[in-house]
């Protein structure tokens, strides 16, 4: 399981803060937190060029991650692609968020496949939206999968999102992403989640956002979620306990010792 923290972000207010003022001991010490909360690969989100370089830069001056390019920009991803560095091992591997079925697909993919990285792809269509039912999500994830493999993009390199929408606005959303990812596994496509989306609007997140996870647990390969947030980690960790995915329940034993 891939824990890709959603924290370096510069939409967060300190974060943005810091970015903007070129603060390393921040950006450094806040990163560090996170992978000693449980995350083995940081999402990064900055809306300029030049700020994305520097907090990838920034952050690989003090601890080899996995680095999360989360842009909806081509001149974005190909200036942090151009300083995130290549490698083999799971500390320094790069993932693209994200891909969908739409305009930037195509040099999204390009992109991808020179740098030999992975991605993220979203279960929407950029003309029609996100659909409504779990087999709609899924044929727009195979479209995504057939245009990936044409443009030489191997099927496991690709983590299909089924898109958690908010359970305040449709009691069901949670259910239709449950049904999406199961449908991706039966397919053998690998799958992530935005996990916080599933508690917008609502009180005590964590126990929400704990609660999905564990539904989902079984269907994921990777998850995107706040690794500060104790709650949701203890969740995981017991999750992955009652669930067979921790043989001899070590983690478990090891974090709560």
């Amino acid at each position: 399981m891939i824990v890709i923290s959603e924290r370096i972000n510069q939409l967060i207010k300190k974060v943005g803060k810091a970015i903007k003022a070129r603060d390393m001991t921040y950006v450094q010490e806040f990163a560090k937190r996170q992978i000693e909360s449980g995350a083995n690969c940081l999402d990064v989100y900055v809306e300029d060029a030049e700020g994305i370089k520097w907090v990838i830069e920034t952050i690989r001056e003090a601890v080899d991650v996995c680095i999360c390019i989360d842009t909806t920009e081509p001149a974005i991803l190909k200036a942090a692609l151009s300083v995130v560095g290549e490698g083999d091992n799971d500390k320094n591997r790069t993932i693209v968020n994200s891909i969908d079925l739409g305009e930037r697909l195509e040099p999204f993919l390009a992109l991808i496949r020179e740098h030999g990285c992975e991605c993220v792809a979203l279960a929407m269509d950029e003309k029609e939206g996100i659909p409504d039912s779990a087999e709609g999500r899924l044929e727009v994830c195979k479209q995504i999968l057939d245009a990936a493999s044409k443009a030489g993009i191997e099927k496991d390199r690709i983590y299909f999102d089924p898109l958690v929408l908010p359970v305040s606005v449709n009691s069901g959303n949670g259910l239709i992403t449950l049904k999406t990812l199961e449908l991706l596994k039966q397919e053998g496509m690998k799958t992530t989640i935005g996990l916080t989306n599933i508690s917008q609007e609502l009180p005590n997140r964590g126990l929400l956002e704990g609660a999905y996870l564990v539904s989902c647990l079984r269907y994921l390969d990777a998850v995107m979620l706040n690794p500060l947030d104790k709650q949701v980690m203890s969740m995981l960790k017991a999750g992955e306990a009652v669930l067979g995915m921790d043989k001899r329940c070590r983690r478990y034993l090891r974090d709560y010792r």
